[in-house]
């Protein structure tokens, strides 16, 4: 078991143990599983990864390391002061359906774009063009380093802010906690302090 450990440790093989461990209610059942990882930086391996069935396990680390390479990028910088919407994006997307952004369908982004994200998050209606070039560099990215079709990019048209700034400006479609939110931002209430 210890050369094993070894050579899932030095990324040479994969490693997967399950152990009965007794507790004073019963024994319960643990898996240690380590999956060999794309090497950092291999864009079309993580994305490759990424678009499997059912998602591996780690696919939050490879989603960072996806988005750290996009970071990286001259696309990126283009768009330095809303890059962080990328990240969002790509937790709502996950949170949403259980999978990487990188594997969304157009009609999934479109759910996301115009569905969870005036549901959930705070972001006023301006910021619809930029969170919209910011994924649109993003795709970009996963288009030329990642092996990734462009079919996305319908989604992310200059041509969808105005639907979206409706969509984000819509309080019918806000849930509870965003109406809180919102309504804090509109009353200048700064909701990033703990001292308001």
């Amino acid at each position: 078991d210890g050369k094993a450990l070894v050579a899932a440790w030095l990324g040479e093989a994969e490693y997967e143990r399950t152990r009965i461990v007794p507790t004073s209610r019963g024994g319960i059942e643990v898996r240690v599983a380590v999956e060999v990882l794309p090497p950092a930086g291999d864009v079309a391996d993580i994305v490759a990864a990424l678009r499997q069935r059912p998602p591996p396990n780690d696919s939050d680390v490879l989603d960072l390391e996806l988005y750290d390479a996009f970071l990286a990028s001259p696309l990126a910088e283009e768009h330095s002061e809303d890059v962080e919407l990328v990240h969002l994006t790509m937790g709502l997307f996950a949170r949403t359906f259980r999978r990487s952004l990188v594997s969304a369908t157009p009609q999934e982004l479109h759910e996301v774009l115009f569905g969870e994200y005036p549901k959930k998050v705070s972001l006023p209606k301006e910021h619809a063009g930029p969170l919209l070039a910011a994924l649109r560099a993003f795709v970009r990215f996963l288009v030329e380093r990642g092996g990734l079709g462009d079919e996305l990019l319908r989604e992310l048209s200059d041509a969808q802010v105005p639907q979206l700034e409706a969509a984000l400006g819509d309080e019918r479609r806000f849930d509870p906690a965003k109406r809180v939110a919102m309504a804090a931002l509109a009353a200048g209430v700064d909701l990033s302090s703990p001292e308001e």
